[in-house]
């Protein structure tokens, strides 16, 4: 994604792939298929470098939580990936940001 033009189209991408995805989370009920076929996407989704893929798998996850009934050993599997992502995005702006004076 060198190209800034890109940069719009990925958006739209990824805008519809949250919209798309959450309208099915909202239309009934979230099976184990459904589960077993998000979280790798998910997974992925949170760990990528495209901010655009990275929210619109946080929004997911977030309407996953909200319209699922998640067993404990389940939502605290996600919660460490979460707790785990978000620790190495931190790192990684410390590292990136070091040198930068506001």
């Amino acid at each position: 994604m060198s190209d800034t033009s890109e940069t719009p189209k990925c958006r739209v991408l990824f805008s519809f792939y949250a919209t798309t995805v959450i309208g099915v989370l909202d239309s009934g009920n979230v099976t184990e298929i459904t589960l077993s076929t998000l979280l790798p996407h998910l997974s992925r989704g949170m760990q990528s470098r495209v901010q655009e893929f990275k929210a619109a798998s946080y929004m997911i996850l977030a309407q996953l939580f909200y319209k699922s009934n998640l067993k404990h050993s389940l939502l605290k599997t996600l919660q460490q990936v979460i707790a785990k992502v978000g620790a190495w995005v931190q790192a990684m702006n410390s590292e990136r940001y070091r040198d930068v004076q506001l």
